[in-house]
């Protein structure tokens, strides 16, 4: 899966090569706009075997049947 078909109008390269290992903890809240994803996001960096992780808010909005995201990347 690749975010960028995720995302609204796309997302900035990243220029390291990351593998995604898992999802940690999302918490959901509503909002009048659609949903705000707390999250942290567990990498595996490639180029030297350790785990990095990131911590992300995000505001996610409902087009058509799927989730996008909107805004905190």
């Amino acid at each position: 899966m690749q975010v960028k078909y995720y995302v609204e109008d796309g997302t900035p390269p990243i220029e390291r090569n990351l593998k995604f290992v898992e999802l940690l903890d999302p918490v959901f809240k509503q909002n009048k706009n659609g949903l705000t994803v707390t999250v942290s996001v567990k990498y595996l960096d490639t180029d030297n075997n350790m785990s990095q992780v990131s911590q992300y808010t995000l505001t996610l909005s409902k087009q058509s049947n799927n989730w996008i995201i909107t805004d905190g990347i």
